[in-house]
Formats: structure tokens, C-alpha cells, sequence
């Protein structure tokens, strides 16, 4: 949602987002397409995504024809996706509802938490939150990009989105 309605429980996760190209075989080739991170503290909530701005040619072969043109270029259309999980989730739910949407050949992954108790009590104003935001997406970023590919971890696109309710 564009708003943080209530309180919420602070946390930061990320997911991944990846291809499976054939779900039927266990060593089959994933191809990383990007990484979100969600976060909520206090009267914030934070959403981030970054994605690769375009596959090559052998990865757009791999992809179900279905897909193929929607997923030549991920941050297109994961940038949609994104949109529709910041107007349609509740605060701090956005991960787990992308996540339900795409659980196929197509799958964010299961969100996980990142971060431990000392590292929010250090979290007072909200450029250091949009930052660990900023940092946690492109971390699993690239940790995607190194576990899957040859390629250097570089994030083609990033696209955040924050909200705030009165406190």
C-alpha cells in the first residue's frame, strides 16, 4: 500500500526473484532475474526492487514462450509487479504477496529476514532505513547474480518506494 495504515513490526527481509527453465529437473539452469527487500520501523514502510535490464539471447531461449517476451527485459515487467504488490499489499506483507503470485517456473522466492537486534537500535531516522533498504537489495543482488551466473553483480535497474503514516 502507498501507506502505512498502523504500526507494524519492524523488519527487513529480501527475496530473490529467479526462472526455473525446467521444474521437472533438479539441476536444471535458473536464470537470477532480481532481488526485493521490504522494510518496516515504526510509522515507515519501504519496497525495493532491482532487477536486470535485459537477458541475452541464450537465457531468452530458455524461457517458456509464454513468458519469453515479458521476461526479456525483467525490470519491465517485475517493475509492474512491484507496483501492484505497493498498491495492493498490507505494510510489511508485500514480499509474501509477490511470492504467492509467482511460485512456478516464475518464483520470488520465500522471503527471508536480514539483520539482527543491534543493528536496529541504531536505526533512528529514516535516511539510514532507506539506505539498509537500498543495501539489503542490492546485497541479495548480487549474491543472486554470483550463485547463478558468470556474469559481474552488477544491478541494472532499482526502483523504491516508501511510505509514511502519522505517527
Amino acid at each position: 500500500m502507498s501507506s502505512v495504515h498502523q504500526l507494524v513490526p519492524r523488519s527487513l527481509r529480501v527475496a530473490r526473484i529467479v526462472y526455473f527453465t525446467d521444474l521437472t529437473q533438479v539441476d536444471a539452469r535458473v536464470i537470477p532475474l532480481g532481488a526485493l527487500s521490504e522494510i518496516t520501523h515504526r510509522n515507515v514502510h519501504g519496497l525495493a526492487l532491482t532487477a536486470r535490464g535485459e537477458l541475452d539471447a541464450k537465457e531468452i531461449e530458455l524461457i517458456n514462450p509464454l513468458l519469453r517476451q515479458r521476461l526479456a527485459h525483467p525490470f519491465n515487467f517485475l517493475r509492474e509487479e512491484f507496483q501492484t504488490a505497493w498498491d495492493g499489499a498490507e505494510p510489511g506483507e508485500a514480499l509474501a504477496f509477490l511470492a504467492e503470485r509467482h511460485g512456478s517456473s516464475l518464483s520470488v522466492l520465500r522471503p527471508r529476514p536480514v539483520g539482527e537486534a543491534a543493528w536496529w537500535q541504531k536505526l533512528w531516522s529514516s535516511p539510514r532505513i532507506e539506505t539498509k533498504l537500498v543495501e539489503a537489495v542490492d546485497t541479495e543482488f548480487a549474491s543472486l547474480m554470483r550463485e547463478y551466473t558468470d556474469k559481474e553483480p552488477e544491478p541494472e535497474r532499482t526502483v523504491i518506494e516508501f511510505g509514511r503514516a502519522a505517527a
